[in-house]
């Protein structure tokens, strides 16, 4: 089972599993199972396969009414992904990068 979580009786588990075989462009529906127990399934379009470990999701709402990137001198861009990426870089970990705003506001 999972831990407990909020309210007595709610709980929650993490799961995780390689898809294999998709390519860019492929739309993928999928779900979990383990013994009688099935998740609700969800769907997403595959845009990169790069085979990086990372993946630096940037959220800095600099396309939303954050006033805390309206008056910054690099206008409609993230103001600190170039230092985590240049954290991952010095350490050798290869990553991709999405940035929620510059994709419509939608999460990876």
């Amino acid at each position: 089972m999972g831990r407990a979580n909020g309210q007595p009786g709610l709980y929650y588990h993490r799961m995780r599993a390689p898809i294999d075989g998709m390519k860019p462009g492929d739309h993928v529906r999928v779900w979990f199972t383990a013994g009688r127990e099935r998740t609700a399934p969800f769907e997403y379009t595959v845009t990169s396969d790069t085979g990086a470990p990372v993946l630096l999701v940037v959220a800095e709402d600099y396309s939303g009414r954050s006033s805390l990137q309206g008056a910054t001198p690099y206008g409609s861009a993230p103001l600190y992904r170039g230092d985590y990426e240049a954290a991952l870089t010095a350490a050798g970990i290869r990553f991709d990068t999405y940035d929620v705003d510059a994709t419509g506001r939608t999460a990876p």
